[in-house]
């Protein structure tokens, strides 16, 4: 059996991401400063000329087939959530040959999931429709309620992102950049009460979808199941889903399928020269390919925050055993003797400086291999983190 899997994603990738959405969201609230300010620095002129627009949305213009039939569903919570989303729409989109109605990446604060219609409302308040106003106004003017969020999220492409024309051409695809239906009706000339199918999901894992009849038995995790059949036997143009997030949402079994699943794997990565240059300079910046260890670890919300000292400490301390031959003694000595407490406290490192040199030497650990490239704390603490 093969489900989609989502293993290998490229931290470094995704760092430079950060890094050019930190330096676009710069150059939007700052702009104007950049260029009105009198007292400026050349060194903030050279600085600001570095800065240039990007077209984060790549439209592609689409006709609509009569006979054509749609599937549809609600992107929601992080990036990485909504590409694990994407790769199952592509996947049930193609099994049930259904043209997918793609929403754009949403990045900013999180929409969490909710109940579809729940989710529906909170989609519809996050758009940018009809505020097209607020990036004109003056920073010297204080911004209306409806722009107070206007800067804080934004939709982007995953043309932007991701080289997305051998699945185009593999199978269509209809970018959806608005959520509400009134925008569904608009543009495929389609009826809300007369063309839309909906499966309502009430909780985060509610159906599982399966193209066989005889696979693998109910997964614990989700409520419902749904054949593959039963969906095909849905005439209605629009088979609109809730949440289509989830590892093994979509099982498949069948030879057909596992390969529509395998090319999905194969071509949904990332590419974009942009950031790809930014991960460059941050891999240089780390010493090169080799010379260093990249985690993404969920530490800001739900379950995650109460668990977080413990699981930052575990990875920790499994990483160093991986890498050196250092015992859990060494470490703690190397640590100051603080593990207690998961972080560096104080002055720990300092006042047991003595004892961690003599403790390197003992080992046979030299302090030229262990230089610290920042000034965080003292270059012979053996691991710096």
């Amino acid at each position: 059996m093969i489900a989609i899997s989502h293993v290998g994603i490229r931290t470094v990738f995704f760092s430079g991401l950060w890094l050019f959405m930190i330096i676009a969201f710069f150059h939007v609230f700052y702009r104007e400063d950049l260029t009105s300010s009198s007292g400026q620095t050349d060194s903030l002129l050279d600085t600001r000329q570095q800065f240039k627009d990007v077209e984060v949305r790549v439209h592609k213009e689409f006709n609509i087939d009569p006979e054509e039939r749609f599937l549809a569903y609600f992107a929601h919570s992080g990036f990485h959530n909504q590409r694990v989303a994407l790769e199952n729409a592509l996947l049930l989109a193609k099994i049930l040959n259904r043209t997918l109605l793609m929403p754009p990446i949403l990045f900013g604060p999180p929409i969490p999931w909710a109940r579809f219609d729940k989710l529906y409302e909170k989609l519809l308040v996050s758009t940018k429709m009809g505020l097209e106003h607020c990036w004109k106004i003056p920073d010297q003017i204080p911004l209306p309620a409806e722009c107070l969020n206007y800067f804080s999220s934004t939709a982007v492409s995953w043309d932007f992102l991701f080289d997305m024309e051998p699945i185009r051409e593999w199978h269509k695809i209809v970018d959806r950049w608005e959520p509400s239906y009134g925008w569904l009706s608009q543009n495929l000339r389609i009826s809300l009460d007369e063309d839309f199918h909906f499966i309502k999901d009430t909780t985060l894992f509610d159906y599982r979808i399966h193209d066989s009849s005889f696979g693998s038995p109910q997964n614990v995790k989700y409520k419902r199941k749904f054949d593959i059949k039963e969906l095909e036997e849905i005439d209605k143009k629009v088979l609109h889903l809730g949440s289509l997030f989830g590892l093994h949402r979509v099982t498949v079994e069948k030879p057909d399928s596992v390969e529509h699943a395998k090319f999905i794997g194969k071509h949904l990565i990332p590419h974009n020269t942009i950031i790809q240059n930014a991960a460059d300079s941050i891999v240089e910046q780390l010493g090169g390919i080799g010379n260093f260890i990249g985690l993404h670890i969920r530490v800001s919300d739900g379950f995650f925050v109460t668990t977080a000292r413990e699981n930052v400490d575990t990875i920790y301390r499994r990483i160093v055993k991986s890498n050196t031959n250092l015992t859990l003694e060494d470490l703690n000595i190397l640590e100051g003797d603080t593990h207690d407490q998961d972080t560096l406290m104080g002055g720990s490192i300092h006042d047991n400086e003595t004892k961690i040199n003599r403790h390197l030497e003992e080992r046979g650990y030299s302090n030229d291999r262990v230089q610290c490239r920042k000034s965080l704390h003292p270059t012979n603490a053996g691991i710096n983190t």
